[in-house]
Formats: C-alpha cells, structure tokens, sequence
C-alpha cells in the first residue's frame, strides 16, 4: 500500500519528528520510491502486447545506460553516469519530456536483457515503447588510440526502430564534460530542435569540473541499482 506509507511518512516528517528520526524517514521514502518503481516496471512488463499497440508519445525521451566497450573496469560505472547527465540536459529542452533514469534502470532491470543488445535499436525501440517513449537515447563509450575516450550515441524512433539522429565525439578523458556535451548538442539538432538562447546556456551548464567526483557519482548510481545502498552512500 504505497500511497498510504508514502502519506505518512510525510505526515510524521511534517511534525518535525528530530534529525534522527527524519533521516530515518527520508531513507523510507527513497526505498518506497524504489519499490514504487518496481511495482510499476513488472505491471508494465506484464502489459507489454497492450502497449506495443499504443502510439507512443512522440516528444518523450528515454535514456538508456550507455554500455562500455573498453578494458579499464574503473570506467564503467559511467554507463550510468552519461545516461544521467544526458537526462539532465535534455531535460532542459523545453519541448521534450524525459523518462526518468531510475525508471528507465528498473524497467531494463526486470528485462533482464543481455549487455550486448543495449546499443540495438531493436532493443531500444522494445524499450521505449514500454515507457511510451517515442524516442529512445542509445549510446557507448571506449577508449580509442587517436584519443584517450570516444562516445557515440544514436535517437532510435520506437515507432519503426530507425535511427533519427546520431552524435559523436572524441577527446582526452578531462575532456569527458565537453565530449558529453558536444554529442548532446548534435543529437539535438539532428533532432530538428532549434533551441533558444535560455536552453543553450542551461543545455551548456557543467554539473562539476571534477572528473573523480563524477566516477563518485557514477559509482553511487551502480551500486545504489543493484541495491547496495551502503557501497552507494559510501560513493555519494
């Protein structure tokens, strides 16, 4: 009965219960937010031939993960890093709405799907339309010789499982904002979205300059989805 626990929890935190208690409680939310979005990813799953013949809509946008193709295992937990922050600047597109990561993390979760098949435009189409997503962002991340990180990303249509748009962009590891930006940018406009001058500056905007802090981050993201909050609180 998640609405009833959700109601009060908020209702003993709004009585100012003491900073222990508090924290307590906002621990309990997260973890029913969590459980909410379980819930919500096994419906969803279970009615997946209903959706499948529900047009999705065509200005919502999904993330996926971005899969790793590289050796360096420090590195992977930016699979879930750049999906985060490509959530947080399309988000700042005023006519696009986005599916939120967590969402989106549980649903691949419960799919089980095979690592390989994350960058498929079939799988991203699949997974789109779940999440009535008409849009879906795939993308992946290495280390290449002419530069010491590469992304490349692609918007598959979950209508048709076509690729709509495609970015791309390399550069030395410190670089890694700049690059996650640039690729944003191409996807944007091979989107066909002119942006206006207040979203360019906010689609510009850096969450950190400090590339360890990110892999903090991305870090805390792993570890909190596979529901290991300790590791997670540790990273965060």
């Amino acid at each position: 009965q998640f609405d009833s626990a959700r109601a009060t929890y908020t209702h003993v935190l709004a009585r100012n219960p003491g900073p222990d208690v508090e924290r307590l409680l906002r621990g309990r939310l997260h973890l029913l937010t969590r459980k909410e979005l379980l819930a919500s990813a096994r419906q969803t799953i279970a009615r997946e031939s209903v959706l499948a013949a529900t047009p999705p809509e065509p200005n919502t946008v999904a993330v996926m993960p971005f899969r790793y193709t590289g050796a360096d295992s420090t590195l992977r937990p930016l699979e879930r890093g750049l999906a985060a922050l490509v959530v947080t600047d399309l988000s700042k597109v005023g006519r696009l709405r986005l599916v939120e990561r967590d969402r989106m993390q549980v649903l691949l979760d419960e799919l089980q799907l095979a690592e390989g098949t994350r960058v498929d435009p079939a799988t991203g189409a699949r997974s789109g339309r779940l999440v009535r997503a008409g849009r879906v962002v795939q993308g992946q991340f290495q280390e290449v010789p002419t530069a010491s990180f590469r992304v490349d990303a692609t918007v598959v249509r979950t209508t048709d499982a076509q690729v709509a748009a495609t970015g791309s962009d390399a550069d030395a590891l410190r670089a890694l904002f700049d690059i996650e930006k640039r690729v944003v940018f191409q996807l944007i406009e091979r989107m066909g979205i002119t942006l206006t001058p207040a979203e360019r500056t906010a689609v510009s905007e850096r969450p950190t300059q400090d590339l360890q802090a990110f892999l903090l981050y991305s870090r805390g993201l792993e570890s909190e989805d596979r529901g290991d909050f300790g590791a997670a609180a540790q990273s965060f």
